[in-house]
Formats: C-alpha cells, structure tokens, sequence
C-alpha cells in the first residue's frame, strides 16, 4: 500500500516557512512509514514555495526532501503552482479528449 495524495500547506516568513514544513514533512513521513506501515514515494514528493530560495531552504533539511523542489504539480488531478505560471496539463488534457469525443 502505498500513502498518496497528502498536501501539507505553511505560510508565514521564509526561513520559518522552510523549518516548518520541513518537520512537518519529517513527522508526517515518519508516522505513515512507521506507524501506519504506508510506503512514501520519495519520487514523488514535490515541494513548491513562492520563492526559489524557501523551496532550497526546505528541501535542504530534509534528505527525502532534496530532489522534490518543483515549478509546479498536480495532486487528484488538480495543478498547482506556488509562483509563476501554472501549467495546466491534465485540464488541458481532459478538454482536448472531451472535444474529440463531441465530434
């Protein structure tokens, strides 16, 4: 079994944003892997911030977390981005399907 689909959302000041989410990540892994017994993909955790740097200062403190710095991701189907443009693949996707099977 796999744990999929958790979000976890901190605002507030860089430096305390990126010391927060990374224990809270830490926690959050630590109790679905040891508690619940539930694997975490450590290829799919994504990190995504409103600047460059909280994003690095995150993924910085947590060794799960090093390669999970993104532009932008998607959890159940839903993109999301922290700053810049969104890219929004599956919506994109799912039109162009509903627009050929009307036709």
């Amino acid at each position: 079994v796999l744990a999929d689909d958790i979000q976890l959302m901190v605002t507030g000041r860089g430096g305390e944003v990126a010391l927060v989410l990374a224990e809270a990540a830490r926690f959050v892994i630590a109790r679905l892997e040891n508690h619940c017994l539930l694997k975490v993909s450590t290829d799919k955790l994504a990190v995504l911030a409103s600047t460059p740097n909280v994003a690095a200062a995150a993924c910085a403190r947590l060794a799960r977390l090093r390669r999970a710095r993104r532009a932008s991701a998607r959890n159940l189907g839903v993109d999301f981005a922290a700053r810049g443009r969104l890219r929004r693949a599956v919506q994109t996707s799912r039109v162009r399907v509903i627009k050929k099977a009307e036709r």
